[in-house]
């Protein structure tokens, strides 16, 4: 029977078998959902599905990732510590796909489901690459069954650009005297590639065997002035890579003889030299998977050592690990040596399985201490982060520190626990001459006034750095990327000045005008149609488009809400010249009394600005389209007073387009009227009627 359950859940996960419409507001969230980078780097996205209810909770979870493959290249799909103690669970790095089942223990409430990388291949800035969950992505609850109306958020990625050339020599899986790669790779090399040469020198490093090309296909590739401490080389790519920006090229069998290495390269791209070179190593990981206890996090996995260096800050997370009993209470400290580290950022991680069932607690730096105390509701056991938080060093010195748990006192309700810890050695590096970053910026303008800033940066340490904004208009901001509204249309000066942890400084200074631009009259054919909700009704909305810009523009007409509307096509594009004139007629298909919106987008071709750069101006418009009830029918009552002889004689008509009853009214007073003249008066009131039917007909003829 457990067999049969088991395919019967992978059955309903697989096609949403629905019996019950479970309106939880569930959503499966790609974060960060907006990211700012560059030409080579790697980013790490989190899959969350959040606001599980704790009582059906959640038995599986299906997806497939998709994204531009010219744009960005999936390395990496690494399950969390929930997914990966799910019954059944399967991450395929080459479709993107991951799908998870749990028979027992199923989550509740926020859970990760992974971790992703990316590495970023070509440019993308308008638009931004877009990593995008499947619209058959599902969550199932504990019977099998799909949950309904589920919230998909996906991730753009803005890919700037690399100011540099970057010349990278990773060593893989470092130890000291073993045989090990050095593996050289370019990033963010501006195309086309015609030949890489170079020299490399090694300090406590010997070469154990001949260099041999690796990543790419080479027409031609030499090898020479080879001995124990230097090399020189020469690669032609093949033409299929010549308009890469990434790519691995050389490897290098090497033994690293003694922790005081040092290598070090002269590397020209198409004969012109590269300056920013960097150095890093790559650590085997101790295999842990059967270890039963505490363990720090850091580096997106379980390490025992990391390096450090000043002006760079590392996030570790306490994590219990292959936990059996569902523990409710932990408390102890972390010994940080206090001369050497910053710390802050100490918390509950809200990702955590434990963050909402956590009853009560307390964290406290003091000295070298961080203090914990924390209970739970319930408990749970598992794999899971306690607590997370940040250091950064202090000094610029080569030095070694461990972290370590003391004092330490876990209970399942009024069992205590025993378990064993593992500790964390940060080894601070020291660094050299500080390189100052330097900066660009990007803007976008939106219906005149509001403007997007966005900071472009580039710091060869790869510090972290601060940015300080100034709008020019008496206001400030130190977002990376903030948005701005100007109050008056005149020419405003920005300054944006970029700092890295060690206060090296770059500053971009510019003027941008903010003007009053009316690109766009428009109409429509009927705001009111007479007509039945559901039906299909068209009005036609007539654009009148100028380029009140002095320079030639893409520009686009772009629908948006468009889930009660229907257009030929939901994006039109054309080019404009300075002053030119664009009309359109668009027809719109509406069932139902709706508001059409669209934005006209011009972005700039061939404008160039000193450090700075405009992305596209964008305004925003809207019509609202009534449609009206065919049984309604407005009435227009005229009352005309007539005086006769001190008598009256009312006439009502209903005007309307076709008159189908008309009404006249006469009244006549007999205090004043003589009987002699009541023919007389009857005849006056024929011919008022029969003038009434004629006011009416002609009334008529005229609607």
């Amino acid at each position: 029977m457990k067999k049969l359950s088991l395919f019967l859940k992978l059955f309903l996960l697989s096609f949403l078998v629905v019996g019950v419409n479970y309106a939880e507001n569930i959503t499966v969230e790609l974060t960060p959902n907006n990211t700012n980078t560059i030409v080579g780097d790697t980013i790490n996205l989190d899959l969350f599905v959040k606001n599980i209810p704790n009582d059906t909770k959640c038995s599986g979870f299906e997806t497939t990732l998709s994204y531009d493959s010219n744009l960005l290249n999936l390395t990496d799909i690494k399950l969390s510590d929930i997914s990966n103690n799910a019954d059944l669970k399967e991450a395929d790095l080459s479709t993107g796909s991951i799908k998870i089942a749990w028979f027992s223990n199923e989550p509740s409430g926020n859970i990760t489901i992974a971790s992703l990388s990316f590495k970023t291949l070509n440019e993308a800035t308008s638009p931004p690459a877009t990593i995008s969950l499947s619209s058959k992505t599902a969550v199932s609850n504990i019977n099998g069954v799909g949950y309904n109306n589920i919230t998909i958020i996906n991730s753009n990625i803005t890919i700037n650009p690399l100011n540099q050339t970057v010349g990278i020599i990773t060593i893989n899986d470092f130890e000291l005297n073993k045989n090990i790669d050095a593996v050289l790779s370019l990033n963010g090399a501006k195309i086309p590639i015609k030949n890489i040469s170079g020299n490399i020198y090694f300090n406590n490093v010997s070469i154990e065997n001949n260099p041999y090309p690796t990543g790419i296909l080479c027409d031609e590739f030499r090898v020479y002035n080879l001995s124990n401490n230097q090399m020189s080389f020469y690669v032609v790519p093949n033409s299929k890579y010549e308009n890469n920006t990434m790519f691995d090229f050389l490897k290098i069998p090497i033994i690293v003889n003694n922790s005081k290495y040092n290598i070090s390269m002269d590397l020209m791209v198409n004969g012109k030299e590269i300056k920013n070179i960097t150095v890093q190593t790559k650590e085997t990981q101790e295999n842990i998977s059967n270890f039963v206890g505490l363990i720090f996090y850091v580096d997106d996995g379980y390490n025992e050592n990391t390096n450090l260096s000043l002006g760079y800050s590392k996030e570790i997370k306490l994590k219990t690990y292959n936990i059996n009993e569902n523990l409710t209470n932990f408390s102890g400290y972390l010994y940080i040596n206090n001369s050497l580290f910053e710390v802050n950022e100490y918390e509950i991680s809200k990702y955590s399985t434990i963050y909402d069932k956590v009853n009560n607690s307390n964290i406290t730096l003091n000295g070298d201490y961080l203090y914990f105390n924390i209970s739970l509701n319930n408990g749970t056991n598992g794999t899971y982060s306690i607590l997370k938080f940040k250091i950064s060093p202090k000094t610029n010195i080569n030095t070694t520190s461990k972290l370590f748990v003391g004092n330490l006192s876990i209970y399942s309700n009024y069992t205590k626990i025993e378990l064993p810890t593992k500790n964390l050695t940060v080894n601070v590096i020291e660094r050299g001459a500080n390189m100052p970053p330097s900066a660009k910026i990007i803007m976008s303008m939106h219906n005149n006034k509001v403007v997007n800033f966005y900071a472009l940066c580039y710091d060869a340490d790869d510090s972290e750095l601060n940015y300080e904004w100034d709008f020019g208009d008496g206001d400030y901001s130190t977002n990376q990327n903030p948005i701005h509204t100007y109050s008056n249309y005149t020419d405003y000066s920005v300054k944006l000045t970029v700092k890295d942890t060690l206060n090296a400084s770059d500053e971009v200074k510019i003027i941008i005008p903010i003007n009053k631009y009316n690109p766009l009259n428009y109409s429509l054919s009927e705001s009111e149609i007479i007509g039945k909700d559901g039906e299909n009704k068209t009005v036609f909305l007539k654009l009148n488009i100028s380029n009140p810009l002095p320079y030639q523009v893409n520009a686009y007409v772009d629908f948006v809400e468009y889930a009660d509307i229907g257009a030929p096509r939901n994006q039109y594009n054309f080019e404009l010249n300075p002053n030119e004139t664009k009309n359109m007629i668009i027809p719109i298909n509406l069932s139902k009394t709706s508001t059409i919106k669209w934005n006209l987008a011009y972005y700039p071709l061939n404008k160039k600005m000193d450090n700075a750069e405009l992305s596209y101006y964008t305004w925003s418009f809207d019509k609202k389209v009534k449609i009206v009830s065919s049984e309604k029918i407005d009435v227009i009552k005229y009352t005309k007073n007539i005086s006769i002889n001190s008598s009256k004689v009312i006439v009502n008509i209903n005007r309307q387009k076709v008159p189908k009853t008309i009404v006249i009214n006469k009244t006549i007073d007999l205090d004043y009227v003589e009987k002699s003249d009541i023919i007389y008066y009857c005849l006056i009131s024929i011919v008022g009627f029969i003038a009434g039917l004629v006011v009416a007909k002609h009334i008529g003829a005229i609607f």
